[in-house]
């Protein structure tokens, strides 16, 4: 299932991200900017987790093995969380670490494949 087939389920949520579009790539190209090797993400996970807290999330922390976790709490009475994680050291590359990664602004759904499991 394509990124695509699964927004066009959700008639709101596209029509909500391309609101916020612009915040969402600045954030990403931010966390991007900030070089995290595995084992030396600290400073890339304080900033993911205080993005979380600016943004509102509830209980925005550092787990036990270095990610950030945080709740979305639902909208209505009695609707469901979402909790939300982030992993966020970087892939290395022949290079070295991350130097052949960017993020691009002008990138769309369609082309992303949807993956359960092992890709």
């Amino acid at each position: 299932m394509t990124i695509h087939e699964i927004t066009a389920s959700l008639p709101c949520a596209r029509d909500k991200l391309q609101e916020i579009r612009e915040i969402i790539v600045a954030n990403a190209v931010m966390i991007s900017e900030i070089p995290a090797p595995t084992g030396h993400e600290r400073q890339r996970i304080e900033f993911i987790t205080n993005r979380f807290q600016e943004f509102g999330l509830q209980n925005a922390s550092i787990g036990e093995f270095g990610n950030a976790q945080a709740i979305l709490p639902g909208l209505v009475e009695c609707s469901h969380n979402i909790l939300v994680a982030a992993h966020a050291d970087m892939v290395r590359d022949e290079a070295g670490f991350g130097s052949g990664a960017s993020v691009k602004s002008d990138a769309t759904p369609e082309g992303l494949e949807y993956y359960e499991g092992d890709a």
